[in-house]
């Protein structure tokens, strides 16, 4: 079986119609349910966290700025030139 999955109820109702003919459940209507795909739409550009997913995406983009440093201990990292 197959679900799309939205943050809230309002995001539903901005669905694109084309998707809306198949089976449509909130994060909390889904609880407890299990599907063999799922998508999950707009999670993120409907979240009242701006800010938050902001600062997590960019700690994201630094993280992949490090290198392992050669020769250095397991787990040290050093910033990619």
């Amino acid at each position: 079986q197959q679900c799309i999955i939205v943050r809230e109820q309002a995001s539903k109702e901005r669905l694109p119609l084309d998707l809306r003919s198949g089976l449509v459940c909130t994060v909390f209507e889904s609880k407890g349910l299990e599907f063999e795909d799922v998508l999950i739409y707009n999670f993120f550009k409907d979240s009242p966290a701006q800010k938050e997913w902001r600062c997590l995406y960019d700690f994201h983009l630094l993280d992949e700025a490090f290198v392992p440093v050669p020769g250095g201990p397991s787990g040290s990292a050093g910033l990619a030139s």
